[in-house]
């Protein structure tokens, strides 16, 4: 989580006194890290995700 929330702040730069994500250096850092991650803990976040999402439209739904 520290390294994704360095990752964030190291793409915000400030210009005119606003904040502007670099989105093209976002997206680098992204693929760097990606490959960097063995398969299965690639796999358990996509789980982890699908899961979340399910438990968000699960929880939509009126069972009652």
């Amino acid at each position: 989580m520290q390294a994704m929330l360095g990752l964030l702040l190291s793409t915000v730069t400030v210009a005119n006194e606003e904040h502007v994500i670099d989105f093209s250096k976002l997206m680098r850092e992204l693929r760097l890290m990606i490959k960097q991650l063995p398969n299965w803990k690639f796999i358990l976040l996509w789980l982890v995700a699908i899961t979340a999402a399910l438990g968000y439209f699960i929880g939509q739904v009126r069972w009652w």
